[in-house]
């Protein structure tokens, strides 16, 4: 049993993205390509790390490591600042 797909609600604009600590806000996501069909965005993410060499998957999730740490080290720094 998989995670079932996100619902879509396209009742206007995308909300703008969180801001980060320090008031930064994240670029905007390029537009990606439509899913085939019956198929959920968790399956395409499956098919994909699927083609990859191991090499290139390791490759990305050394990327992701660095990505989720920097950004946990970012909500440390400003949990801190509002400790008296």
């Amino acid at each position: 049993m998989g995670i079932p797909p996100p619902q879509m609600n396209n009742s206007g604009p995308p909300p703008p993205p969180p801001m980060l600590p320090g008031g930064i806000q994240p670029r905007p996501l390029p537009a990606g390509i439509p899913l085939e069909p019956g198929k959920s965005s968790t399956d395409k993410i499956t098919e994909t790390i699927g083609t990859m060499a191991p090499g290139q998957l390791l490759d990305i999730m050394s990327q992701m490591k660095v990505s989720s740490t920097s950004l946990l080290i970012l909500v440390q720094a400003a949990h801190c600042r509002r400790i008296p």
